[in-house]
């Protein structure tokens, strides 16, 4: 697999206490990479970093190549909550990276319209965000966030953390479908360590203080994991690796 993000030896202080040092990770086509560490312990900064809304005192962020260091708006990034604006429709809370690059409004109901049925919200383009569901409206952030995936590479902070454990379970094997149908690469961080293992190619362990990567965990089991993978003992071996990483 070709690579398409890279970040060299990121290192951030903040009021002169180092944050994180010398981070340094890599995301190819179609992966979907998962950063877990403890709460504090430096993701968002890192995920800041990657998508240019803070530049790191050292280091650099290369999108195909190319440095984007520091530089905003080259990949998509959604925060841990979704963020819909409550007096904007649905549809316009979603197309809303197309009207910031320029697109007018109509164009850009358009072309958001054109993926509602794809992403299980035909109907609700003219609700209110408030009339959705938890999980529709995680989705509808989701598709938000691939519209704005101009490069497709979305980096995802704790994307399924506010969903009940069975909307939850319901919308990772949504997205990890929808990934491959979009040809979406993902960076996501999650605190929930068989989240990881159950979605995940590859895991990264950011630890200690300031934060490191303390190590990976390649996470063989082809995708979508077969029924019952969180019971077996490779499951359990992988979260043991990752555990005793933290």
């Amino acid at each position: 697999m070709s690579e398409l993000l890279s970040a060299a030896a990121l290192t951030k202080s903040y009021s002169g206490r180092t944050v994180v040092e010398n981070v340094s990770l890599t995301l190819r086509k179609g992966e979907l990479v998962g950063l877990v560490g403890m709460s504090g312990g430096g993701k968002t900064t890192v995920f800041n970093m990657l998508s240019g809304l803070t530049a790191p005192d050292s280091g650099r962020v290369l999108l195909r190549g190319k440095d984007i260091t520091g530089q905003p708006g080259n990949v998509s990034y959604m925060l841990q909550k979704d963020l819909l604006f409550g007096h904007m429709k649905v549809i316009d809370c979603v197309a809303l990276p197309l009207v910031i690059r320029g697109m007018s409004k109509k164009d850009a109901r358009e072309t958001a319209g054109a993926y509602f049925g794809q992403f299980g919200l035909e109907g609700t383009e003219y609700l209110y965000p408030a009339q959705l569901s938890g999980g529709m409206r995680q989705r509808a952030a989701l598709l938000r966030t691939r519209l704005d995936a101009v490069n497709g590479v979305a980096l995802l902070d704790e994307p399924f953390g506010a969903l009940d454990a069975i909307t939850r379970e319901k919308v990772r094997e949504w997205y990890l479908g929808i990934m491959q149908e979009l040809d979406l690469s993902t960076v996501f961080i999650t605190h929930d360590v068989d989240e990881a293992v159950l979605l995940s190619d590859r895991v990264l362990v950011l630890s200690g203080s300031p934060g490191r990567i303390a190590g990976e965990v390649v996470i063989a089991e082809p995708k979508p994991r077969k029924a019952g993978f969180g019971l077996t003992t490779d499951f359990l071996e992988y979260k043991k690796q990752i555990l005793g990483l933290l």
